[in-house]
This record gives C-alpha cells, structure tokens and sequence, in this order.
C-alpha cells in the first residue's frame, strides 16, 4: 500500500487520487498511466473535469466526480470507452450530450440530484447499463430512449416530477428494483405485467387512488412500498404476491386489508400506519415469518384471536387506535421484545400478557388502566415499563422481581427513570408497591381523616444510594406521607431550599400537628417540587384554601 504520507496526498490530490488499490507511493515511484483503472475526485469543488483525466482514457473503468459543480460533460469525457461505472450525482449538469452513447460498456450511471432537463436519444446504445439513477432531476417526462436500455435492473426515477411512465416500460423486463417516489403518479402502465424478475416497487409519495392493479401481476416482488399515497382499496389480486416480505402503506386512506393477502407467508415486516383501518383480517395468523407489526395511528377496536400465530412477531406498534382491550392470545407471541399500546381505551391488560416472557419495553401510556397484572414480574427481560397518564393507583409487587428493569416511566413529571417505590396496603389488604407520583391522575386519595397523615411503610425497589437521592436528599431511610393541610393552616408553614431540595424550616398552630422541621417536600397540590422556586413553592403555601402535600420525613 505504501507509506501513509504518500497514501494521504494520494486521497486529497485531484490529479493522482486513484481511489482503488493502485495507489502511489514514493517507494514505488510515480504511478503508471496503465495501473489506473479507477479515479475518485468527488468533493474537489470542480468546475469542469480536469484535463488529465483523458489521459487515461484507455485504462479508466470507473469514475468518481459527484458533489461537485460541474455544468457540462466535455466531448473528450466519452473517448474513455472503457468506463464501467461513472458516477456525476450532486453536481449542476443540465443535459446528457449525445456523446454518452459511445460508452459502450458503461453499466453504471449516477446522476442523480443535479439540473438535468434532457437525456439524449443516443443513451440507447449503452446496452449493457443495468443500473441507472436520475432521481431529483425536473426532467417531468421520461425519455423514450430509456425503454430500450433492455439489460437494466435497477433503476431510480425518485422526485423527477412524472405524471406517468411510457405505454412501453414493461420492455425492462430485466429489472430488479424500480423506484419511482415523489412524483405524480395515478396509475401504472399495463405492459408492466411483463416485469417479472421485479422484486423491489417503491410508488411511494404519488397520488395513487388505489394500489395499481398491476402490482398483483408482479409476482416475484419482495418488497412493496406504496406509502404516503391516497390509497383507499387493495384489489384482490396481491393474493398473488406470494414472494412478499415488506409491505409498506403507511399515510394512505385503507379502512380495511384485503383477506386476500393470507398467501403472504413470507411477510416480515407489515406497516400500515396513518389510515382508517377499523379491523384486521384473521388471515393475519398465516404470516408465520412476521417479525415487525405497525398499525399505529388508525381506528382499530380490537384484535384478532389468530395474532397468536404470529410467533416469530417481535415488535408490535398499536399506538393511538381505539382498542378496549387485547386478546389473551397476546400471551403466545414468546419473541415480541416491544409493545406499545400507548393511547388507547384500555381499562385492563391481559394476565397472559407475561407470557411475553422476551418482552423488554412495555408501553401503555394514555390508556384507562387502574392495575396492570399480578405476575407482571414473569417479564423477566423488561428494562422499560410506560404508564404515564392512567388511572393506576399502585403497581403489583410483583416489580420487585425484575432486575433488568431501567425505567419505570409513570408521571410526564418524572425528571428520573427510576424512583423508590415503597409498599402499600391496600382497601382489600393486598400489597402493592406506590410512591410520590400515584395514585395518577383523576384518582380518588384514600384516607379516612384528611388531616391525619397517610403513612406508607417503606421498601425500597432501589438500595443504591445514588438512585434514591436525588428525591430524598439527605433523608436516607424516609416514610412518605399524604397529608392536607387544612384552610388557613398553610401560611404558618415557613420553607427553606437546600441543594437537596425544599424542607420545612419551622410551622406554627394546627399546621405543627401535621408537619414537623426537616420534612422534606416532594409535592404541594400536584406540582413536583423538586423542579420549582423556593419563591414558586411559597406561593402554594400562601393561600387560605387546604393544601395537599406529599413529604418525605425521616
């Protein structure tokens, strides 16, 4: 390779930068015009190609000159007739000359995101190009000359303002991969029937009223991306895409999936994200191979039973639908490492929910829960649980049992991951674990005399000091109490801030048998006062009307 000075001056000069493994070195002399096969001088800030690149136009099979500023392709450019691969994306060039079509072994051509308007007739002769990208070009019309590049198979036509493709475009029936988004596109030509070595569709970001029926004659796709459309119906006919392993839909109008798409048995990833889907077909059962399922943000009221035979699924994404519960089949998916449910109607989670027993996130945020199940300790790889924003009033002891555990999500408030949790007894003296942040919001505080503080007998989930100071500061084993103090009691109370927080400096008349000096305030009528003024937190105590606090007293 030769000397690592040497090899830098190579990789920063214009002149010599061969970019292959025919670098030069001072021990080995100065490079050969017949060693050069390859030269890379993309980010040079060119204005033309240089000159000295002719020189190597009988050696030169590959070309670098993206991102840069040329504007025209000199005549002498295409006398290099051995180029393979050519690569001119980023750049101001306006017109491919006619001059292209003398290259007639290039089979790589990159030219994307540049000025272009016209591509000559003369392309046609380069036969053996079978990768061709001309995405983010204002071409608005697809040359003619195109349709006869017959070995091509992939090609890219990405944000070049289309309205449709040539009658004829089914001629590329060597294509493996054709992308065609962010353009305006309706429809499909017929003659795409013929495609069938095709394996990778992106119609995505088009103006498609429904999937073209087309697409199901398509019969060796494995990747179909038609997202971001105004897509409201799938015909019947995807039954034929046996082959299919990604579906993309997300941002279309489909209210429902076709039961059709049941043969898709080798699906592995299904997202249908942002439309009006209302339920899912029991077909869903035959995708043994799912691996990722993403139907947030649409109208879903449940689930069907047969999602149990999904069981290679480990991501399911069912955020901001409408489901009132989930089936007890969940239980069966033993791979599923993510499930976010967040923004539902839920009022209750399935008990066979911790069979998941790989499960490892758990969100559930926004819903109507006011428990989560008992054995929720079965999760044995949980790190993350969201519960923001229920109506839980305690979470099963059965927490304590999970060591991989690193967040334990349950107010927006919530400055830490963790926080320690303490046991309670409950109305129906069960044992459960709570802490200064339940119960959530709406819930009804438990006690029998407002002004009799509400003792919580202590056990922390974390022993680490680190882990518990940042609530308690200085109080190392604290009780934490629910108390109300009483109208007119609160102005008595004089605070003082420390760096470990807000204490109680002294309290005077009724307020003294509720508080005492040093007890540590975590939050006054819902504001967490960790996070607040000494001169915000007074203002809580200055009112006449009874206050409820939460504190920490050691």
């Amino acid at each position: 390779m030769g000397c690592q000075t040497c090899i830098s001056a190579v990789v920063t000069s214009p002149h010599i930068n061969t970019g292959g493994s025919q670098l030069w070195c001072c021990c080995r002399g100065p490079p050969k015009i017949e060693e050069i096969s390859c030269l890379d001088l993309s980010h040079h800030s060119l204005l033309d190609v240089p000159p000295n690149v002719f020189e190597l136009e009988r050696t030169l099979e590959e070309l670098h000159l993206s991102n840069n500023h040329i504007v025209d392709l000199p005549r002498q450019l295409f006398l290099c007739h051995e180029l393979r691969r050519l690569h001119l994306q980023d750049n101001d060039i306006a017109v491919v000359p006619g001059a292209v079509g003398e290259l007639l072994h290039l089979q790589f051509l990159d030219i994307s995101r540049n000025a272009l308007t016209l591509i000559s007739e003369e392309i046609r002769q380069c036969r053996h190009l079978t990768v061709l990208n001309i995405s983010a070009n204002a071409l608005g019309r697809l040359p003619d000359a195109l349709t006869c590049l017959l070995a091509l198979q992939e090609m890219y036509l990405n944000d070049t303002m289309l309205e449709y493709l040539p009658a004829n475009f089914g001629r590329l029936a060597e294509l493996r991969v054709l992308e065609v988004r962010e353009n305006t596109l309706i429809t499909l030509p017929r003659s795409m029937t013929r495609l069938q070595k095709l394996q990778r569709l992106d119609i995505g970001a088009n103006d498609f009223p429904e999937l073209p029926e087309v697409v199901g004659h398509l019969n060796s796709l494995t990747e179909l991306w038609c997202d971001g459309n105004h897509i409201h119906r799938i015909s019947s006919n995807v039954a034929n895409l046996r082959c299919l392993q990604h579906f993309d839909a997300n941002g279309n109008q489909l209210q429902i999936l076709p039961a059709e798409m049941d043969t898709w048995t080798h699906l592995q990833e299904l997202s249908s994200s942002s439309n009006s889907l209302r339920t899912l077909p029991d077909g869903i059962g035959n995708f043994l191979c799912l691996v990722t399922l993403k139907l947030d943000n649409n109208l879903l009221q449940d689930l069907p039973d047969t999602i149990a035979n999904c069981k290679a699924l480990e991501e399911l994404i069912l955020s901001h639908n409408r489901l009132t519960q989930l089936p007890n089949s969940v239980g069966a998916l033993r791979n599923l490492r993510v499930l976010s449910v967040d923004e539902n109607e839920l009022e209750e989670l399935p008990e066979d929910l911790c069979n998941c027993s790989a499960l490892a996130i758990l969100s559930v945020r926004g819903n109507r829960l006011r428990s989560l199940p008992s054995n929720l300790g079965r999760l044995v790889n949980l790190s993350v649980l969201n519960v923001v924003n229920n109506l839980l009033v305690g979470l099963p002891l059965s927490l304590l049992q999970l060591h991989q555990l690193a967040a334990i999500w349950v107010s927006d408030n919530q400055s830490q991951p963790l926080m320690p949790l303490q046991h309670e007894i409950a109305s129906d003296n069960s044992v459960r674990l709570t802490c200064f942040m339940l119960p959530q919001g709406g819930t009804e505080l438990h006690s029998a005399d407002p002004q009799k503080p509400r003792d919580i007998k202590t056990a922390r989930v974390a022993p680490l000091v680190e882990r518990q100071t940042w609530l308690f500061g200085c109080h190392r084993n604290p009780k934490v109490f629910e108390i109300i103090l009483p109208a007119d009691t609160a102005p008595l109370v004089s605070l003082i801030a420390t760096e470990c927080g807000l204490f109680v400096n002294s309290v005077e008349g009724l307020a003294a048998s509720l508080l005492k000096p040093q007890d540590k305030i975590l939050e006054a009528d819902g504001v967490d006062c960790s996070k607040i003024s000494i001169t915000a937190a007074r203002s809580h105590f200055s009112t006449s009307k009874p206050v409820q606090l939460m504190i920490s007293r050691t």
